[in-house]
């Protein structure tokens, strides 16, 4: 959706805020044209430096995804099987791995059920994946999810 609103309006600066795992779903967002990204938990010091930085026209990260950015970047460019997903088959990964089920899914995207099996099936094939058990692991070790969600 990122990508979308960028190609329309090419000079917006987009600040994400998100309870999400910053350091997996930030570097996405910055792949897809965020200009910054931040925690919920933030200060709100911080969030204001962040508005700052992009009204200046520069990117904000947290300091915590700064340092995650940049010790992946010398891990000498390490390629993760989800690293290949498109950003609507990430999309669908997180929401199978965090226990939705197709039809849940197809309704939230507003998408067919049989969407949602086809980009399954497309997923599991790109990360060599061949159950939920196996996706679910994968999401938790690669931290997607972790297991808070689960009781």
């Amino acid at each position: 959706m990122l990508r979308s609103l960028k190609t329309l309006q090419s000079n917006l600066q987009v600040l994400v805020l998100t309870l999400v795992d910053e350091v997996t779903y930030g570097k996405r967002a910055l792949k897809s044209g965020a200009k910054g990204f931040l925690m919920t938990s933030c200060t709100e010091r911080e969030i204001v430096n962040a508005i700052t930085s992009l009204s200046r026209g520069r990117i904000y990260v947290s300091e915590l995804l700064g340092e995650k950015i940049v010790e992946q970047f010398n891990e000498d460019d390490v390629f993760y099987p989800h690293d290949s997903l498109s950003d609507r088959e990430f999309e669908i990964f997180s929401l199978l791995v965090s226990g939705e089920n197709i039809s849940s899914i197809a309704e939230k995207l507003t998408i067919s059920r049989k969407t949602v099996s086809t980009y399954k099936l497309r997923i599991f094939e790109k990360m060599h994946i061949f159950n939920m058990s196996e996706a679910i692991r994968y999401a938790i070790v690669n931290k997607i999810i972790t297991t808070k969600k689960f009781p």
